[in-house]
């Protein structure tokens, strides 16, 4: 029950400003609460909906042009 969530940061651990080892313990609290947690990837292009509504269906991560479906991106 609930939603999927999908966190891409683009540096090596989430929340940057932390030292590795306290960004390592929130990382794997959220990993343990369902959390996809991608730390160093880029996020390349919000994809829009390709029959003109304004709204997001995927988020383009590096190079190879892979897309992550989603219903609503959080910036």
């Amino acid at each position: 029950v609930g939603i999927d969530v999908t966190l891409i940061e683009m540096m090596p651990h989430v929340l940057p400003p932390l030292d590795a080892e306290m960004a390592h313990e929130i990382h794997m609290a959220m990993v343990t609460k369902g959390v996809n947690v991608m730390c160093d990837t880029r996020v390349k292009s919000i994809v829009k909906d390709v029959n003109g509504n304004n709204r997001a269906t995927g988020v383009e991560v590096g190079n190879d042009g892979h897309v992550i479906p989603c219903d609503v991106v959080v910036v």
